[in-house]
């Protein structure tokens, strides 16, 4: 065996191999992923720009949002993975 084959085989677990033991992922509440996208802006924005996101953000929280985390919660219940959406197997 070439040093080369040496250095890049190994006899340890594949990536996945213990995909299917590990626990689900829950889904974070709108409001917390929400809040940490505020705060993640707040650092780079003027008062008024951030003024005007937390706007849009508290619209789509209320509006979109709310539908999209429903939709989330319910695959989330029906599919261990969760965050892989198959477009065609919604």
């Amino acid at each position: 065996m070439s040093l080369k084959e040496t250095l890049f085989k190994s006899n340890k677990s594949k990536t996945f191999e213990n995909e299917e033991s590990l626990p689900s992922l829950p889904v974070p509440p709108l409001r917390s992923t929400l809040d940490t996208y505020l705060d993640s802006v707040r650092a780079i924005s003027t008062d008024e720009e951030y003024d005007a996101t937390e706007a849009i953000v508290r619209n789509f929280e209320n509006g979109v949002g709310a539908q999209l985390q429903e939709l989330l919660l319910k695959r989330a219940a029906n599919h261990k993975n969760w965050v892989i959406i198959n477009k065609l197997n919604l």
